[in-house]
């Protein structure tokens, strides 16, 4: 469940947000968190001697069981101009994962950090990141949009006006492919908005007889 956000900036969006309990799974993903803006290799080996200074402390946390009962997530988001491109390339079997801005997307937002910190002081929690953000300087995302655009055909698009895959017969896309830019909030309520009204559109069942 997601309550309250605000913008500690311009640009930046914050979100808390609590994950069911029983969910710990999620967990899995977390490390100590270690600051940024510093070279990807120093920002790693900052976060494993985190871990290693409080082994204890840290296994509880990655694999304990009720973890997710009293951990919250900070969702980070910016409405500052980044793209990333797919392409895949099948003489090695890879997707190659570059960016469309000629800088990479951030895997440390400064506004994010501190929140977290101030929060995690005044709470008596761990703050923690992304263990692929602290060590291999990769961005996380629940939503990636874009890659279905809008076209009258499929030579210009992906998608009708109502989101109905070209080519194919009762196939629609709903998720947040379908969304043209980054919103630099999230996009869920957008993304399910675009989805009622895409159903709207469909048309009922002959009646039967």
């Amino acid at each position: 469940a997601i309550s309250s956000s605000f913008h500690p900036d311009d640009h930046t969006h914050v979100q808390i947000c609590k994950y069911p309990d029983g969910s710990g799974l999620m967990a899995r993903l977390a490390w100590p968190a270690a600051p940024g803006g510093r070279p990807p290799l120093l920002r790693a080996i900052h976060g494993l001697l985190s871990g290693i200074r409080r082994p204890v402390k840290l296994l509880r946390l990655l694999w304990g069981v009720k973890v997710m009962e009293s951990g919250v997530f900070f969702l980070v988001m910016q409405s500052l101009d980044s793209s990333l491109t797919f392409r895949w390339r099948p003489w090695i079997r890879s997707l190659r994962l570059t960016t469309g801005t000629g800088a990479n997307v951030p895997s440390w937002i400064p506004a994010g950090q501190k929140t977290m910190d101030l929060y995690s002081r005044k709470s008596g929690g761990i703050p923690l990141n992304c263990v692929t953000e602290v060590f291999l300087g990769t961005a996380t995302t629940a939503h990636i949009l874009g890659g279905c655009p809008m076209g009258r055909t499929g030579a210009e698009g992906v998608v009708d006006d109502r989101f109905r895959l070209h080519g194919y017969d009762n196939f629609l896309v709903l998720d947040g492919s379908i969304i043209p830019g980054n919103l630099g909030v999230n996009p869920s309520l957008t993304i399910t908005a675009l989805a009622e009204w895409a159903m709207e559109q469909v048309a009922p069942p002959p009646a039967a007889g």
